[in-house]
C-alpha cells in the first residue's frame, strides 16, 4: 500500500517533495553517461535510457513541469526532448546560475518549488541561486544528482541509486509522483 512504501523515504525528504512544481534536470551526465561519443563523421552520439524517458513523461502526466538544462547544444538533445513532449529545453548555457534563476522567473516559481539534478561543478551555480533564494533551508526544494557524482555527506543528500543514464531521471521522479498522488 501507499504507507507502507512511504517509509522508505525521511519525512524531510517526502516535506520536501510536498512543495515541488518543477524538476530541473542537466542532460551530459544525468540523462546521459557524460561521456561524448563521436563517429567517424564527427557526428555526435549520446545514450538516454528509455525509463528516464518514462519518469520525465510520469512528472509531466502529474503535472509537474519538466525543464532541461545543459550547457552544451546538440540537436541530438533536442530531438530527445522533442520526443518526451519536454518544450522548456536550454542549450548552450555555461552559466546555469543566470539560466535557473530566468527559469524560476519564467515558471514563476520560487527556488523552493523546483528540484534539481545536476552532477559537475557548472551545476554548482544553479544550487547556489537557490540557497540565495531560500531563506529557510538555503537550498533548492530538491537537490539531487546521480550516483556518478562523488556523494554528499548526511541524510537527505538527494544521492539516487541509480547513474546517469542508467534511470537517475526516472529514481528522481519517483518521490514528487508518490508523493502528489498520496496527497
Amino acid at each position: 500500500s501507499a504507507g507502507d512504501e512511504s517509509t522508505r523515504w525521511s519525512p524531510e525528504l517526502l516535506e520536501r517533495a510536498a512543495s515541488i512544481r518543477a524538476i530541473v534536470f542537466d542532460i551530459d551526465g544525468v540523462m546521459t553517461d557524460g561521456r561524448l561519443y563521436r563517429d567517424d563523421s564527427g557526428q555526435e552520439i549520446k545514450a538516454f535510457h528509455s525509463r528516464d524517458g518514462l519518469g520525465l513523461k510520469g512528472l509531466m502526466r502529474n503535472g509537474f513541469e519538466v525543464v532541461a538544462l545543459t550547457a552544451r547544444n546538440s540537436r541530438l538533445v533536442q530531438v530527445r526532448m522533442r520526443e518526451l513532449g519536454i518544450e522548456n529545453l536550454h542549450q548552450g548555457r555555461e552559466d546555469k546560475g543566470a539560466a535557473f534563476a530566468e527559469i524560476l522567473q519564467q515558471l514563476d516559481l520560487d527556488a523552493a518549488q523546483v528540484a534539481y539534478m545536476g552532477d559537475d561543478l557548472v551545476d554548482w551555480p544553479a544550487q547556489v541561486v537557490s540557497r540565495r533564494r531560500r531563506r529557510v533551508d538555503h537550498r533548492a526544494g530538491r537537490l539531487c544528482h546521480p550516483c556518478s557524482r562523488r556523494p554528499r555527506r548526511g541524510p537527505g543528500s538527494g544521492r539516487t541509486a541509480a547513474c546517469g543514464p542508467r534511470s537517475a531521471g526516472r529514481m528522481a521522479a519517483v518521490v514528487p509522483v508518490k508523493h502528489r498522488r498520496w496527497s
